[in-house]
């Protein structure tokens, strides 16, 4: 989907199924990198894809150098990294159209929730061995070197599989399940120095990366709906409105499903790719500056023009003041 102007716009892609619980991450150029996650025989996957909305283009990649199952994509300028979620696993990053191994120190914790500030990565709410998640937070610095640093706060809240996300003035925690095992509703904001709750609207936030747009976050929930807040923490609802469409099975004699295409590029071409990279333009919507893995267009490239969307906001229960200046991951002792 595509949200812009006010409407919910469905994109159409080629037809293809991706592996349950891959990583999805959102490029500078407005592209979408899918990787890893679990076979449908259980086993972790290497393959790779770029998933390209303006040329409603899908096409694969290098494969990683280790299967993952749980892991996380990002971009720090002109490179991807894959980090891993589970701390005594390898991460990796891609280099002259091959992934690398980045080889850390092993903590044994899993299902971290990833973040980025300032080149640094930050992992919170991990799962220890008895499957209780920890409020203990580890950076990694891979500019200084490949070791876990425990920082000397810890959280004041014990959540399980939440979505994170580091903002230019604030950091949010929302959706995942309770310690009791129940989905959780409240939102935890570090702004000016400190940690906030604020209860949410009554909707499941699923787990997809955060889009940000206009000092906004955007996150995709259950019953096409999503809920964006922005650095005043206020919260609002957006649903789409669109009829669902309830479409028949293919018949058999139609055309094929389009495959997606393999691309061949040298290292020359990967470098030219990353140099043109573009920041996402300020709309929800995606540049038409894209990287180029030699993919083309899909033969369906239409878009379908949908109705509008109902928008409702919510006042957080405590407020907050706007602070322009930098901030730290991690403020309650």
């Amino acid at each position: 989907m595509r949200i812009e102007g006010g409407k919910f716009i469905k994109l159409k892609l080629p037809k293809m199924k991706f592996n349950k619980g891959c990583a999805i991450g959102n490029l500078v150029d407005g592209t979408m990198m899918v990787a890893g996650g679990l076979r449908p025989d259980g086993r972790p996957s290497k393959q790779v894809f770029l998933i390209n909305p303006s040329l409603l283009s899908i096409v694969e990649c290098p494969s990683l150098a280790r299967p993952c199952a749980k892991c996380s994509i990002f971009q720090i300028g002109f490179t991807v990294f894959l980090i891993s979620q589970d701390l005594s696993e390898p991460h990796q990053k891609l280099v002259n159209k091959k992934w690398e191994l980045i080889n850390c120190n092993k903590l044994d914790l899993h299902s971290s929730a990833v973040l980025v500030q300032e080149q640094v990565f930050y992992f919170l709410c991990g799962l220890k061995r008895n499957k209780k998640p920890t409020k203990k937070l580890y950076s990694l610095n891979l500019a200084s070197g490949n070791e876990y640093e425990l920082m000397k706060h810890k959280l004041n809240f014990k959540l399980i599989n939440p979505c994170v996300y580091s903002a230019y003035d604030f950091v949010v925690v929302v959706g995942g399940q309770q310690v009791n095992q129940e989905y959780n509703s409240r939102f935890f904001i570090q702004n000016n120095w400190e940690w906030r709750e604020v209860m949410g609207p009554d909707v499941e936030i699923e787990d997809y990366p955060c889009q940000y747009s206009d000092r906004t976050c955007v996150f995709v929930c259950k019953d096409r709906k999503i809920v964006t807040i922005d650095r005043y923490i206020r919260i609002s609802v957006l649903s789409d409105t669109r009829p669902i469409d309830r479409q028949k099975p293919r018949s058999k004699t139609t055309e094929p499903k389009p495959k997606p295409q393999k691309s061949h590029f040298s290292s020359k071409e990967v470098q030219e790719f990353l140099n043109n990279s573009v920041q996402l333009n300020r709309s929800f919507g995606y540049s038409h500056e894209n990287l180029d893995f030699n993919s083309e267009s899909s033969d369906s490239e239409s878009e379908e023009n949908t109705q509008g969307m109902q928008s409702v906001t919510l006042s957080p229960l405590s407020r907050t003041e706007n602070t322009l200046g930098g901030f730290q991951i991690s403020l309650h002792k």
